[in-house]
């Protein structure tokens, strides 16, 4: 069984050079970031480092809250025309996609009562 102390003795003495550019580099993705915001060839690489940053945070610290709340942050600043061009994706992939159970015709699903009963309220 390995030991606490060895795997310190490891990382110190044969990855410290990894740790270290680690470090500087989540410092310096840190700092460029709203720089790179800016343009459009720089944003798209940045915010896909930045999520893949904090999903890292989550799974090697432990701190999932952490991970979603500074995602939802990071996705403030994607634009809405790729939202909707994202939804228009999975739209278009959920049509595609073979359905689960098909549904006699003629008859209704829940999900149509359903938004008929919220349709009743919003006219009214």
């Amino acid at each position: 069984m390995v030991t606490i102390g060895q795997v310190n003795t490891l990382i110190r003495t044969t990855m410290g050079w990894s740790v270290a550019i680690a470090s500087i580099g989540s410092i310096v993705l840190q700092v460029s970031f709203p720089g790179a915001l800016l343009f459009r060839s720089t944003r798209i690489p940045v915010l896909f480092a930045m999520v893949s940053f904090h999903i890292g945070i989550a799974i090697l610290m432990g701190l999932p809250w952490f991970f979603l709340a500074m995602v939802g942050v990071d996705a403030i600043f994607i634009r809405d025309v790729t939202w909707s061009r994202l939804a228009i994706w999975f739209k278009t992939a959920a049509k595609n996609s073979p359905a689960g159970v098909p549904v006699p015709e003629g008859k209704k699903t829940v999900d149509d009562e359903r938004n008929e009963e919220l349709h009743e309220k919003v006219s009214v």
